[in-house]
């Protein structure tokens, strides 16, 4: 949910205020709805969350259901960067310049990230260090389950590239 919001806030900052979302109806939308709603931009889920996507093609196909829906929005937050790609992809193939007409973030900061078109603004999730966090959590029994379930916050940084 952090993440989703200082990638949100990141954007808002760059001046964009159209803002959508792309990515799992999961934790990442409320971060996602909290920035909106902290800057007064339109927060109303309908009106951000416009399709549920997991992978390189449903970035692509959510693009592609959003553009015959609505007119495109000045910048999207991905849920990842497999959804950032398949977004990426459709915008490039409809000559849609990125981040001229259509700003992007994401979350994630995979390898691949660094070399789309344009090379992809994301968030560093540091993955070594959430496992390294599982694991002494599970060795100190220290993670509960349900409601007592642990949540642990890391740090996360902005790596900026070309398309925000």
């Amino acid at each position: 949910q952090e993440t989703a919001k200082k990638a949100t806030e990141y954007i808002i900052n760059k001046q964009y205020d159209d803002i959508i979302y792309i990515g799992e109806k999961d934790e990442r939308i409320f971060g996602v709805q909290q920035a909106l709603l902290q800057h007064n931009l339109n927060a109303v889920m309908n009106n951000f969350y416009l399709a549920e996507s997991f992978s390189m093609e449903g970035g692509y196909q959510a693009m592609f259901s959003i553009a015959k829906k609505r007119k495109l929005p000045q910048a999207i937050v991905c849920g990842s960067d497999e959804v950032a790609v398949g977004v990426i992809r459709y915008l490039n193939e409809q000559k849609i310049a990125i981040p001229e007409q259509v700003a992007l973030i994401s979350i994630d900061n995979i390898e691949i990230s660094a070399f789309t078109n344009p090379p992809l603004t994301t968030m560093h999730v540091k993955k070594k260090l959430m496992g390294q966090k599982a694991v002494e959590m599970i060795k100190n029994k220290a993670f509960g389950q349900g409601d007592n379930a642990v949540c642990v916050n890391l740090p996360v940084e902005v790596i900026e590239r070309k398309s925000c």
